[in-house]
């Protein structure tokens, strides 16, 4: 899957999970700096091949699904074929702090080492902070940039988009994220 912000730049992308109609990512944290608070992401998903990569569908989520909260949760993939139920899961954590003005003009985007598991486990906030989190920006803060950190987690029912010339085989599917706009 391919994670765009409010343009065509692709900001990220899985890797391949060959023979996949069902795959599984876990890819990021993926962090994207400077987002304008009315910019969408989006994603999409495509089929890996020798010549030229097939599309699998593809998902836009608006802003005011994921700030200024977050998202976590699967999304119907739309152009995943007819009668394909496909969805997509993601995450998507609305980091502290906005971005500074010098990153007004564009998103940045950085995927910060990965946490061992261990260590997740100790690094989640207390329940003294969760109250914060869920407080709504001051006026001044609404219209900042901001920082979001996503992951693409994985998905589930995508059709078989491999030709039937080259022997058995399913789908080779990547997403990749964009910025929407």
């Amino acid at each position: 899957c391919i994670l765009k912000p409010g343009g065509k730049k692709e900001l990220a992308r899985t890797p391949v999970v060959n023979d996949c109609l069902d795959p599984v990512w876990d890819h990021g944290p993926i962090r994207v700096d400077g987002l304008a608070p009315d910019t969408p992401l989006v994603f999409e998903v495509w089929d890996k091949d020798l010549l030229k990569d097939d599309p699998l569908g593809r998902v836009t989520l608006t802003s005011q699904e994921f700030l200024p909260n977050g998202f976590d949760g699967p999304l119907k993939l739309e152009d995943a074929g007819k009668g394909i139920g496909a969805t997509l899961q993601i995450r998507v954590v609305v980091c502290g702090a906005a971005a500074s003005p010098e990153e007004l003009g564009s998103a940045q985007v950085s995927a910060p080492p990965l946490v061992a598991p261990a260590e997740e486990a100790t690094s989640a906030p207390s329940p003294l902070e969760a109250p914060r989190a869920a407080e709504a920006p001051a006026p001044a803060e609404a219209s900042a940039p901001k920082s979001v950190e996503v992951t693409i987690v994985s998905a589930k029912g995508l059709r078989n988009a491999d030709s039937r010339m080259l022997g058995e085989g399913q789908s080779d599917p990547y997403c990749i994220l964009k910025p929407g706009g």
